[in-house]
């Protein structure tokens, strides 16, 4: 039965990838003593992370349309269809600062998703009372406006996401990314190679917004913008270990992200026409919190940078680690390193207290950021640590 058949998908509602696409520096915190070992009866010293886990959203397969010429979506902007009522809504989004941060969403962003064999559909609700937008062009710097854009790491691995954003024009921009920037990546899209770059515009993609009014008129009371999207999972998944069409109640890792710009309302002194304009001096607020359980990586990195080589020894990383979990609740199994590069195996232990009986996870970390996540029980990739 299709209509209960699910993709369950890790949807961290953050923007991890969007911090790698957008910098090239790795921030790290050398701690000058290792941090002391946790209670033994801290809740935390159990080991699973339970407080690190992102949050996750259950995105249902569509069942099959009545014949072969109707759709159960219709791509317009408007989430009217019975498909999108009968799935919950996301949170709303954060603060890419976190939920601790003192300036949190004045909006409210929130998204449903769902899918068929074909197609990841995506339906937002942007909450806006100053609906603008500038960029017309396709496949140009989209969030210079407000938008709303997608990540997906289909396999978690940090390598080879797709981006999609669009903004209230509907004006458009996919990339594929094989690498976080921070790891020498870059970005294969027509905006850089126009002949031979990837556009999933070329297997499907399809994209509308509902704005009830006209933007970029200040005179207009307008409340929200919603979003429709149709990703062809055949480019999603490219170049990643994902199964096309998804297994029901398999994992996939999916960020979102707002972009939101102060705006003022200018007066045109010629023709008397108001219009928004960006408030000089400001930067972007962006909407959803970065999760990261990524120590050793992070450690290493700052090692190198310290000293021009990686490591084998633990001893020597554990002044670059912030977490304590990262040194209790993990185990180093095997590690390879020389002056350019490293390679390690890191158990991740349970929710007791020995590392030989109850070691869950080992997960394979390499220096360019690429991650797997094996369930040491089952034996099959299950997760990815970012």
């Amino acid at each position: 039965m299709h209509d209960i058949l699910h993709l369950q998908l890790t949807v961290l509602l953050s923007t991890i990838l969007l911090h790698l696409s957008r910098t090239d520096a790795i921030e790290v915190h050398q701690v000058q003593q290792p941090p002391p070992p946790l209670p033994s009866d801290s809740p935390q010293s159990q080991c699973d992370f339970a407080h690190l886990h992102p949050r996750r959203y259950a995105a249902y397969h569509l069942p099959p349309p009545p014949d072969q010429l109707s759709t159960s979506i219709t791509i317009d902007g408007v989430l009217d269809e019975k498909v999108w009522a009968e799935v919950a809504w996301s949170e709303p989004f954060q603060d890419i600062q976190g939920p601790h941060f003192w300036s949190q969403p004045w909006f409210t962003t929130k998204f449903k998703l769902r899918y068929d064999q074909q197609f990841l559909y995506v339906g937002a609700y942007l909450e806006e009372t100053e609906v603008w937008a500038n960029v017309s062009k396709r496949n140009d710097v989209i969030f210079h406006d407000n938008d709303f854009e997608v990540f997906v790491d289909a396999d978690g691995s940090t390598h080879n996401y797709k981006e999609f954003e669009l903004n209230a024009r509907n004006a458009t921009w996919n990339l594929w990314l094989n690498r976080p920037y921070r790891d020498g990546g870059h970005e294969n899209s027509t905006r850089v190679d126009p002949e031979h770059g990837f556009d999933m515009l070329n297997s499907g993609m399809r994209s509308a917004v509902f704005v009830k009014g006209p933007i970029n008129d200040p005179s207009e009371r307008l409340h929200y913008w919603t979003v429709e999207i149709a990703l062809p999972l055949s480019d999603l998944a490219l170049h990643s270990k994902a199964q096309v069409p998804p297994v029901a109640n398999f994992f996939w890792r999916i960020n979102f992200s707002r972009v939101e710009w102060s705006v003022r309302v200018v007066t045109d002194q010629e023709t008397g026409k108001q219009h928004y304009e960006k408030k000089p001096g400001l930067k972007e607020e962006n909407w959803n919190p970065p999760s990261l359980v990524f120590q050793y990586y992070y450690a290493q990195h700052a090692y190198h940078n310290a000293s021009g080589a990686y490591t084998t020894s633990l001893e020597q990383l554990l002044p670059y680690f912030s977490s304590r979990e990262a040194i209790q609740c993990t185990k180093l199994l095997d590690v390879t390193a020389t002056n350019n590069s490293f390679s390690a195996q890191i158990g991740l232990r349970g929710t007791d207290s020995s590392f030989d009986d109850n070691t869950q996870f080992v997960a394979s970390i390499e220096d360019d950021g690429y991650i797997e996540v094996e369930n040491v029980n089952l034996a099959s990739p299950i997760a990815s640590i970012e």
